[in-house]
């Protein structure tokens, strides 16, 4: 799973910013997998996210993926 980046597709780009915040201990976490996963955080927490979308089949109910 080393190096899967999320596909960036020009059609979607990612211009919309979702923040929040999160214990010292979790950032630490967050950053280990994703540089375990050879990705950025940034791209660890979006797959995370599209999976839990995916799970909930809540992906093919809309057009802003």
């Amino acid at each position: 799973m080393r190096n899967e980046r999320v596909p960036r597709e020009p059609m979607n780009l990612k211009t919309v910013l979702i923040s929040t915040r999160v214990t010292l201990g979790i950032k630490v976490l967050v950053n280990r997998e994703a540089s375990r996963q050879g990705i950025t955080p940034s791209e660890w927490l979006r797959k995370l996210v599209l999976t839990e979308l995916e799970k909930r089949n809540l992906l093919q109910q809309t057009e802003f993926v």
